[in-house]
């Protein structure tokens, strides 16, 4: 025999459980449910759910571990006997507001005794103080044995009575799921999230477009469609609508109109505004930024002024960057696969080569029949 526990229990409720310590187990007033006891319940896989007749106060609490069945000890009043899948070794008694932690000899199954003596005493009682004596005291014993149905060896009190009348007429819980179950649930409650999940974004995002949903083409157009849009809604939409030829001519002629500002220099802008109208991909050394970047401003590659530009809504006030720059970012982004995302940034980065943002959209409005 090895004593695992010997402690006075401190009780709320009248009730003490052994459960994993790893596992949170709820609802466990169902757990004696079908049963022909019901001081101790075991319907949970690897839970005992065990009953005090003192409702608050402390009891004392002893928890023995066994090679073999023991004697039914003469001086326990009620005793009844469950069996208990105990698949890990560490486990934790608990109460209401306090606990021991438990090793278990063998992670097997167990035949648990538990034993009472002075139930309807402590029923009475209700609470103990620290300084009244005992009234009631537990023993749980466990050997290993396999699994077979709950018994009662002995009865005496009457709250062990009331106890084993609830376990006979309170439904058993439903079986444990199987690992099929289990996983069909998580998928279940996945695809439930994932559902929340998508509302939630959807819900976000009619948000960020003032309540008005963007057409999947607006959408597509990325923060630069967005920030027109919160700047002129109408004429974002307009745009939208174009099919990819009217979007990938909006580019074109967005780069065209920053090209046309940026004059001559270190780029020959007329190779890329030929491919851009042709619908082909740009030539040297536009079909490398990193080169066109360094041909532009030389090895050391003087970086232009984009922080308070190249992000700001076409329309608002832009600061102006410089003029070579602007056409170059103007150009890559009006090559880019997606035209409405072509068609939104190349106007973002045409404004920020323009003294008047507004007249370029005014300007765009009146070469393609913009209302």
């Amino acid at each position: 025999m090895s004593i695992i526990l010997s402690r006075d229990l401190d009780v709320h409720y009248g009730f003490v459980d052994l459960t994993p310590a790893d596992r949170q187990v709820e609802d466990l007033l169902t757990a004696r449910g079908g049963q022909v006891n019901g001081l101790c319940g075991a319907r949970f896989p690897g839970v005992l759910a065990m009953i005090t007749g003192l409702h608050t106060g402390s009891v004392p609490f002893e928890v023995a571990v066994f090679d073999a069945e023991p004697a039914v000890p003469d001086e326990w009043e009620d005793v009844v006997e469950v069996s208990f899948a105990a698949p890990d070794r560490d486990y934790l008694l608990s109460t209401f507001d306090d606990g021991a932690d438990l090793v278990l000899p063998a992670a097997t199954s167990y035949r648990a005794r538990y034993c009472a003596s002075g139930m309807d005493e402590a029923d009475q009682a209700g609470v103990r103080t620290s300084d009244e004596p005992v009234v009631d005291r537990y023993l749980l014993q466990l050997w290993p044995a396999p699994m077979r149905e709950d018994v009662v060896l002995r009865q005496t009190s009457q709250v062990a009575a009331y106890w084993h009348e609830v376990a006979r007429t309170t439904a058993p819980p439903p079986p444990p799921l199987t690992p099929q179950q289990q996983a069909a649930a998580a998928a279940r409650e996945a695809e439930r999230l994932a559902r929340e999940e998508a509302v939630t974004q959807d819900r976000i995002e009619l948000q960020r477009w003032g309540d008005s949903p963007p057409s999947d083409v607006l959408r597509s157009g990325g923060m630069a469609a967005w920030r027109l849009a919160n700047t002129d809604r109408g004429l974002a939409d307009q745009i939208a609508s174009l099919d990819p030829i009217g979007l990938q001519q909006v580019a074109h002629w967005a780069a065209s109109r920053a090209c046309a500002q940026a004059g001559g220099g270190a780029l020959d802008w007329e190779p890329a505004l030929k491919a851009l109208g042709e619908g082909r991909t740009l030539p040297p050394p536009f079909d490398d930024p990193d080169e066109a970047w360094e041909r532009l401003y030389g090895p050391q590659q003087l970086m232009a002024a984009f922080d308070e530009s190249a992000d700001a809504p076409v329309g608002a006030d832009v600061v102006r960057i410089h003029p070579p720059a602007a056409a170059l970012a103007t150009v890559l982004a009006a090559a880019n696969a997606n035209p409405a995302t072509a068609a939104f940034d190349a106007l973002q980065q045409a404004a920020s080569a323009v003294d008047d943002p507004g007249e370029l959209l005014a300007a765009l409005r009146r070469e393609f029949g913009l209302g």
